[in-house]
C-alpha cells in the first residue's frame, strides 16, 4: 500500500503557494501514472517468476481504480481463478495418442522449480474441448480431472511481488510528485 503522508501533502502545498487546487491535480496526477507504471512492473515481475502464458492472461485480471479530484486513491486489484496447468511450461504439450512413444508430463510453473506428474496426460476436454493437462482418478477411464496452477492473483500477491512493487512505486511516485510540482509551476 502506497499512502502520501500528512506531511508530503503540507509539503506540496507550500510548494504551491498560489495555485488553485494545485495539491490536489499534482497528487491525482501523479498517483493515476503511478497505478499504470506499477500495473505494467506487476506483470513483467510475475512474468519473471512464473512460466505462465500468454501475458494478456496476466493483464485481464488487473483492475485500475484511478483516483479524481474528490477521491485521491488509486488502487489496482487483480481478481481471477486458477489457471489450467496447461498455460504453463509443460512438456509435451500436445496430446500424445500412441501408447508405445508416450513420454512422462513435467510441469513448471515456478521458474527453475518444475517435476514430474505421474498419470497426467494432456488431451482436449470432452465436454469443451479445450488443450488441458488431465489425470485419471481410479484405474479405469474415466472421470478424469483438470490439473490447474495458482491464481494469477495468487502469484501477483506472491511476497517477492508484492514488495517489489511496492518498493519501486513509491519511487516512482515521488519522482513523478516532483515532476507535476514543476509542470504546474512552469505552466503557472
Amino acid at each position: 500500500m502506497i499512502q502520501i503522508y500528512k506531511e508530503q501533502r503540507e509539503n506540496i502545498e507550500a510548494r504551491l503557494l498560489g495555485i488553485k487546487n494545485g495539491s490536489t491535480r499534482v497528487i491525482k496526477n501523479a498517483l493515476n501514472k503511478a497505478v499504470e507504471i506499477a500495473r505494467d512492473d506487476i506483470v513483467k515481475k510475475v512474468q519473471e517468476t512464473y512460466t505462465v502464458k500468454p501475458k494478456s492472461a496476466i493483464t485481464k485480471t488487473i483492475e485500475i481504480r484511478k483516483a479524481n479530484n474528490k477521491d485521491l486513491t488509486a488502487s489496482i486489484t487483480s481478481r481471477g481463478t486458477a489457471v489450467p496447468l496447461i498455460n504453463f511450461n509443460v512438456r509435451p504439450s500436445k496430446p500424445q495418442y500412441k501408447r508405445k512413444n508416450r513420454s512422462i508430463l513435467y510441469a513448471e510453473v515456478k521458474r527453475g522449480e518444475g517435476g514430474i506428474i505421474k498419470r497426467a496426460f494432456v488431451t482436449r476436454g470432452r465436454k469443451t474441448g479445450n488443450l488441458g493437462v488431465f489425470e485419471r482418478v481410479g484405474t479405469s477411464r474415466y472421470p478424469i480431472y483438470q490439473k490447474y496452477g495458482p491464481s494469477i492473483p495468487t502469484m501477483v500477491g506472491a511476497r517477492n511481488i508484492r514488495l517489489h512493487v511496492e518498493t519501486n512505486a513509491r519511487k516512482i511516485l515521488n519522482q513523478l510528485i516532483e515532476e507535476e510540482i514543476e509542470k504546474l509551476i512552469e505552466g503557472k
